[in-house]
Parts: structure tokens; sequence; C-alpha cells
């Protein structure tokens, strides 16, 4: 008994889902028969009960996920198959050796076997204006791999490339 349903009312609900009218849904539900206008008045009454929707709704969906489940394999399948596809001997009137190659490639996919960090590449360009002669040569011997001077701290350039003291 789903939503607090009696017994009657799941069963109900049960019916309807079924696709049975909502009368005879009423009647194999065990309720009680009755003219046929009370019966349809009750029927639709109780039809309307959103606890009786909401279960009605909820036959509906799991009979659609099993539909959904049964048509998809599940990744232990797909593993299983793959491996048995992967294992088989070469056959050239039936298996391929690229199809054995084939399979085992998916499973390493599947096991993220070929899973690489992306790589950056730094396109950044620096440019820079240059006026005097010895601080082009100061660039230039960087550009050209000296390695850099450590500068103190404190410590200016001035557009010259002369170092100064604070």
């Amino acid at each position: 008994m789903a939503n607090n349903l009696t017994p009657k009312q799941e069963k109900f609900a049960k019916n309807i889902f079924l696709g049975q009218t909502f009368y005879n849904a009423w009647l194999n539900a065990g309720y009680a028969k009755a003219s046929r206008a009370i019966v349809d008045v009750s029927a639709s009454r109780m039809a309307r009960k959103p606890k009786i929707n909401l279960r009605v709704q909820a036959l509906k969906d799991l009979e659609n996920s099993k539909l959904v489940d049964a048509k998809i394999m599940r990744d232990s399948e797909r593993r299983e198959r793959l491996s048995e596809f992967g294992r088989s001997k070469v056959d050239p009137e039936r298996i391929l050796p690229r199809d054995v190659i084939s399979s085992i490639q998916e499973l390493n996919k599947m096991d993220h076997l070929y899973d690489e960090k992306p790589q950056y590449n730094d396109n950044r360009q620096y440019n820079f204006i240059v006026q005097s002669k010895t601080m082009k040569a100061k660039v230039n011997q960087l550009l050209n791999g000296a390695p850099p001077k450590q500068i103190e701290q404190g410590t200016t350039i001035d557009e010259r490339g002369d170092e100064t003291e604070k």
C-alpha cells in the first residue's frame, strides 16, 4: 500500500493503470456494486483524489523506467560483451582483427586509460619599447637566454637601463 492507500484504493489505482475504465476498476477493486450511475460517480470521485493520481503516475513511471532499462545495456554488461569480443579468436569470416582491437580500445576508454590532462599553449606576446641602447642590449641578452641579473629590493631601473638605489 503506497501513499497510505487502503488495499481497495491500491487495487483501484492499479486497475486504472492497467487501462480499465473507472467503472470496471471500481468493481474489480472489490467495492460494492450498485447502480451504474452511482458506481460511475463514486469511481470518478475516487479517480480524482490526489493520492490515487500520484499512485497511478508512480506506476506509469515505474513501467517506463523498466522499459528504458530493458533497452539500455548497463556498464557491467557492456564491459562483459566487449571483453568477450576482445577475447574472441580472429575468424576472417566473422571477426576481424580490427574488431577485436576496437573492442579493446573501447574498454580502455571506459576505464579512462586514454584520459590525458589538457595541454595549454601560452601564446601570449609581450611588446617592449626600448629606446636606449644599453636597455636594448640587456633585453637582447635576456631573450638570448642569459640568466637575469638579480636586482635587490628597492632598486629601480631608469629608462636608460641604469640601476639606482633609493
